[in-house]
């Protein structure tokens, strides 16, 4: 069974690749008659108008005609495709006031509001979000936020959180700067936020272009008496690197001493995560769950003779399979000698 993604630009390459009776198939599901016969599963964007618009074809039943899109077979072209998981396209992830999984909209307002309340007048916290990392050229790592900046925020991909709070404490302001939309970029690296839906999806006062960030960041500088600023974790990276110049031209500007004009955001920030809410805790139980139930598994299935990989990947399989996104860290199986070694990494050694 072949799943196909049809773009307007790579249908024709699409069509020279596939075999004869796939093509055939593919183009009666642009054309919104899917044979129940098709041995094809065709999820195709396309360009052209079906049913009045651009649409996301996925014909689950035998038929995709008109009569079956709005019994729901046929869904409209997802705008609320955001580059993370979003109660309308992932309903099986979060429920409907969610920002991520188990943790709401009305939560995240409550992180930023205790944030909030520890700022003076006229004062920023200004958090970058973690750099991309790659194994080699333009194979990434897969991505993980920095930790504040999700706590805040709930964006999961690079971007700059900026929360200030104004002469009053009625005057607060979360603004997010995000990577602009780019079709061509995102046919590699998958869809964006983007400038339109960050506001209403992340609940953003205001949300700008990553790209103008030096202009409103050397703008928003000006009118501050102090700014707060995650530690940061590689100084090449491009927001970083940017940010620290503009805080030290500010900061010789006014005369002042730069660690009196600019202070760490830490400080304020991981006090505040140290004490969970019900809905982490519930969080932080599914993965003991998970995890005890995954070491469980291993020790029924250790025999002689396997290797440790194999145990480490038996163990990571079965979190996953139990909703678990990733291991908190490297997930390590030690054997013999080797499990004296408190953070032994290769577990490349057969089992004896």
């Amino acid at each position: 069974m072949i799943t196909v993604v049809l773009g307007k630009r790579i249908c024709r390459k699409i069509m020279s690749t596939i075999s004869s009776r796939a093509a055939s198939a593919l183009r009666r599901c642009v054309a919104g008659k899917v044979s129940a016969r098709a041995s094809v599963t065709c999820k195709a964007w396309s360009q052209r108008h079906v049913f009045g618009g651009p649409y996301l074809l996925d014909p689950v039943l035998p038929h995709a005609t008109a009569a079956s899109h709005h019994a729901g077979c046929v869904r409209p072209l997802s705008t609320w495709r955001i580059g993370q998981p979003h109660h309308r396209t992932h309903p099986h992830l979060l429920g409907i006031s969610d920002v991520t999984p188990g943790i709401t909209k009305g939560e995240f307002q409550g992180r930023r509001d205790r944030l909030f309340g520890l700022l003076p007048p006229r004062s920023a916290v200004i958090i970058p979000s973690a750099n991309e990392a790659y194994m080699s050229h333009d194979v990434h790592h897969k991505y993980r936020q920095r930790a504040d900046f999700l706590y805040f925020s709930g964006l999961q991909e690079p971007g700059i959180v900026i929360l200030v709070k104004g002469g009053t404490d009625s005057d607060r302001r979360f603004i997010l700067l995000v990577q602009p939309s780019d079709e061509a970029r995102e046919q590699w690296t998958g869809t964006r936020a983007g400038l339109l839906r960050a506001a209403e999806v992340f609940s953003a006062d205001e949300v700008l272009s990553l790209d103008a960030r030096a202009a409103f960041l050397e703008k928003l500088l000006g009118t501050l008496d102090c700014v707060f600023v995650a530690p940061p974790q590689d100084p090449a990276f491009a927001f970083e690197r940017d940010l620290r110049q503009l805080i030290a031209n500010e900061s010789a500007k006014r005369c002042l001493p730069l660690e009196q004009f600019c202070k760490r955001a830490d400080h304020l920030c991981e006090p505040l995560r140290l004490i969970k809410s019900e809905s982490e805790i519930a969080l932080i139980q599914k993965a003991a769950d998970a995890a005890a139930a995954g070491v469980v598994d291993v020790m029924r299935a250790c025999r002689a003779g396997m290797t440790e990989d194999t145990l480490a990947a038996l163990f990571e399989f079965r979190i996953r399979q139990a909703g678990c996104q990733r291991t908190a860290y490297p997930t390590i199986v030690a054997g013999g000698e080797h499990a004296c070694i408190l953070h032994y990494p290769f577990a490349d050694d057969v089992l004896r």
